[in-house]
């Protein structure tokens, strides 16, 4: 079967979209020095220095040809621990409550006793109490938090998995589409469907 438009029936100004927008897309660096003049107060001065500059360009049509994008692959929290663990203290608060007020209730209550054995057991009871409350509301935060990042993670995988062989047989679509510079629309030349630039990716999501 010959690879034509199925608008004007020609071939002579199709291209592979896979290659038009591969071709329209350029990067470069630049180093050197520079050079700028300054006026300031009715004074003419200038500056140097060496510059590196870089860089991508991209035409319009490429950017509206671009292959569907890769689904967003499962991820935890990051760098985002790190404010985490600063917060986990504050939710494990509630949680250890029931430890902290008795046991803060009794250093105060510790220093009214003028036998020292006596003050000293109630101090460090009270200091038991206050440390095993620290380390309940602590270890349930961590908990709150590491079944929320199980749960999050499972739905993204699932989404994840549910998206990524959809993107797949769209991919292998969109690469075997073609672009017609004549009439500018896409086609895929199996099925003899067309679209327009702006709309290729629902166009190859369409079937996939």
């Amino acid at each position: 079967m010959a690879n034509i438009c199925p608008i004007c029936q020609k071939d002579d100004l199709i291209q592979r979209i896979e290659t038009l927008v591969s071709a329209s897309q350029s990067s470069g660096t630049f180093s050197g020095p520079t050079v700028a003049a300054t006026y300031s107060n009715g004074k003419l001065g200038s500056a140097g220095g060496y510059t590196t500059l870089s860089g991508s360009t991209t035409s319009n049509l490429a950017k509206l040809l671009e292959p569907p994008s890769l689904p967003p692959t499962p991820k935890g929290y990051g760098c985002w621990w790190i404010l985490i663990a600063s917060v986990i203290p504050l939710a494990g608060l509630p949680f250890s409550l029931p430890f902290l007020i008795p046991g803060v209730v009794l250093t105060k209550i510790s220093s009214g006793f003028t036998d020292p054995t006596l003050n000293s057991q109630i101090f460090g009871l009270a200091i038991a109490l206050i440390v095993i409350g620290a380390c309940i509301g602590y270890w349930l935060a961590i908990r709150f938090f590491i079944n929320n990042e199980r749960k999050k993670k499972a739905k993204m995988q699932e989404t994840y998995s549910i998206a990524k062989p959809k993107w797949e047989i769209a991919m292998q679509r969109w690469k075997r589409l073609y672009y017609c510079h004549r009439d500018g629309i896409v086609y895929d030349p199996e099925t003899g469907e067309t679209c327009d630039p702006a709309s290729v990716n629902g166009f190859v999501y369409k079937q996939a």
